[in-house]
């Protein structure tokens, strides 16, 4: 069976898509073509690919809304992102200064080649700042970096005239279903991909979930998902706490509804007084499969747990929901920032016994962004600087150190730690 080069490009992923379009700045997935959501689905089951993925928001009524949500995402998965523009967007800077400053922060973002997905592009609104943002930004694009843009319908084009200009690449009209053609027949056992190391996104046999008919329907899906066996007063006290049992059992079941016409089927079961996942859907859902990958790297060797934690720590994108302020989510989000901690802080260890210095401190001090307090690491990176001759990060280290303890639980570092730091500083 001959495989078409979209196949193929969705098989590969995206590193295929970026040599497919000649590196261009900026790719457009065409509106109607049928690979569009494999695409998709296909970078969100990537985390390590050099994607950084944003799906506008109804909230993205501007472009200066838009980027100040784009700011706040992408600071959440890569801890430090948006310096440039968001003192542009403070200095009311022009658009062709808005996008340069975009475009410095991309730069900023890796050095090795990453793909910048801005899905549901159409939310935007159609004006000419629009148009003249796009058009600087590509003009400033780092070579390694690379724009793509999807929308389910798109009446104006503010690409039109860069794909005229070669500066931009339509990916995918030849790859249009003829009018007549029957609609693709749903798969035997339903597919739903549901991603909360982020935002939140969810994909229903690779098509994203891109209305909610609200926030709670939204929310008690996410809240349904997170936990695989629950029971109605469980659920009401999280929702529904000043309401009576009749009220809340109302609203619950209207809820409850509304999510499974956006899913287009019953996303649970009941039985013996349990709510639970249905049998008759094939889920995925990145939390448990990166808690999974933590429980079995503490179980095993250090041969195996290698695997493990790499895994683990692959599927932490970013922070839990980091948009939904609820206090069941903010308790969660909690757990997996310490549960992340540890799998960065095992792989770093592994990476330090294999002599893989620079590596070691990488995991450490993303362990740090997520448990501040742990002197103990503190102590770990800062020894690791020590035995690279690099004094002046170890003292940094030691100072970022006492200024936390002190911040936070107005204590001093430990006689051990200051015991190190003196050995550092030739003081001892």
């Amino acid at each position: 069976m001959t495989t078409s080069k979209a196949e193929r490009l969705v098989n590969e992923g995206p590193l295929a898509l970026k040599r497919e379009t000649g590196g261009s700045p900026l790719v457009v997935l065409y509106p109607r073509n049928r690979y569009r959501n494999a695409y998709l689905s296909r970078y969100l089951r990537e985390p390590d690919c050099g994607l950084y993925y944003y799906a506008l928001q109804t909230t993205d009524r501007n472009l200066r809304k838009f980027l100040n949500n784009l700011i706040e995402d992408l600071d959440a998965s890569t801890d430090g992102f948006g310096e440039h523009l968001r003192a542009a967007i403070a200095a009311k800077a022009k658009v062709q200064d808005l996008a340069a400053a975009l475009a410095e922060d991309l730069r900023a973002l890796s050095s090795e080649p990453f793909t910048l997905l801005l899905d549901q592009y159409d939310r935007l609104p159609e004006k000419d700042e629009t148009k003249r943002f796009m058009e600087a930004l590509i003009e400033h694009m780092p070579e390694h970096g690379q724009i793509i843009i999807n929308a389910r319908e798109q009446a104006y084009l503010p690409w039109f005239d860069l794909v005229s200009e070669q500066k931009a690449t339509v990916l995918g009209a030849e790859y249009v279903p003829e009018e007549s053609a029957p609609p693709e027949p749903a798969p035997a056992v339903p597919r739903i991909e549901v991603y909360s190391l982020g935002r939140g996104h969810t994909l229903v046999n690779g098509a994203p979930v891109t209305h909610w008919d609200g926030e709670l329907p939204k929310n008690l899906f996410y809240f349904f998902m997170d936990h695989e066996l629950v029971t109605r007063d469980e659920i009401f006290d999280v929702f529904w706490p000043t309401l009576s049992v009749k009220e809340a059992t109302n609203v619950f079941h209207v809820t409850k509804r509304k999510i499974n016409e956006r899913l287009g089927y019953d996303l649970t079961q009941y039985a013996s007084g349990f709510y639970s996942h249905s049998d008759k859907l094939d889920i995925f859902y990145d939390v448990f499969k990166f808690t999974k990958a933590v429980e079995e790297a503490m179980a095993a060797d250090d041969q195996q747990a290698e695997a493990h934690w790499e895994e683990a720590v692959r599927l932490y994108r970013a922070p839990f929901l980091h948009r939904l302020d609820m206090d069941w989510a903010r308790e969660r989000r909690a757990e997996l920032r310490r549960l992340n901690a540890t799998a960065q802080i095992g792989l770093g260890r592994i990476r330090e016994a294999q002599g893989r210095i620079d590596e070691a401190l990488k995991h450490y001090s993303r362990a740090l962004r997520e448990t501040p307090e742990r002197e103990d690491i503190h102590r770990q990176v800062m020894n690791l600087y020590y035995r690279k001759g690099d004094i002046e990060k170890a003292v940094e280290q030691y100072n970022l150190l006492e200024r936390s303890l002190r911040e936070t639980l107005n204590i001093a570092p430990s006689p051990e730690t200051v015991t190190l730091y003196r050995q550092i500083t030739g003081q001892s």
